[in-house]
């Protein structure tokens, strides 16, 4: 009985699917082509009124390049006017300070380099003891040595217990080694002290 879906079905649609796509391509290709022709006319006016606009823009180039560069330069000052406007900057007599506080710096004014002495040479210094930096060791009653020496103790306690410890080795004498080699032989019970003992 014959399926559906047989194997030779499919690939058999699908070729038929291309042919009638080659099919409806190639009539529409010829349409096109009878079409064109009442169409050409039209395009062959066209190039000409395109040579006689590109035979008029020499003239005019210089004129557009000259206009587009007036209004690119107004612009520009224009928005370096509106931008000084908003900078924020505050004249308040001899020094000139922005909204943020920043201090707009002039040509004629020297720059402070902060390389001398921040005091004048006649003027002592006045030392604020709030602002004295000390060593808080005292405060927190640190000690290195005894703090060394718990490192060391806890680092030797924790290596103690990472080792496994050693298994107690049982010395026996040669009697009773003899005798656990007989009881395995005869008895057929493994080699032990205590054969019998339950553990």
């Amino acid at each position: 009985m014959g399926g559906l879906f047989d194997s030779d079905l499919i690939p058999l649609l699908f070729v038929l699917v291309m042919l009638a796509n080659v099919f409806l391509d190639r009539r529409n290709r010829r349409r096109r082509q009878r079409e064109l022709p009442q169409e050409q006319p039209q395009k062959t006016a066209e190039p000409k009124q395109a040579e006689q606009q590109t035979q008029a823009k020499p003239e005019d180039i210089a004129a557009e390049f000259e206009r587009r560069l007036k209004k690119t330069t107004e612009e520009a000052q224009a928005r370096k006017r509106q931008n000084s406007r908003e900078s924020g900057v505050v004249h308040d007599g001899t020094r000139v300070r922005r909204d943020d506080g920043s201090r707009v710096h002039r040509d004629g004014e020297a720059m402070y380099d902060h390389t001398g002495r921040i005091h004048r040479e006649n003027e002592a210094l006045v030392h604020d003891k709030g602002k004295v930096y000390y060593d808080p060791r005292g405060d927190y009653s640190y000690d290195e040595a005894k703090m060394n020496a718990a490192a060391a103790a806890f680092n030797a306690h924790y290596e103690q217990q990472a080792q496994p410890a050693p298994k107690k080795r049982v010395k026996l004498k040669h009697a009773a080694l003899v005798n656990g080699i007989i009881m395995a032989e005869v008895l057929g019970k493994p080699r032990a002290l205590n054969p019998y003992e339950e553990r």
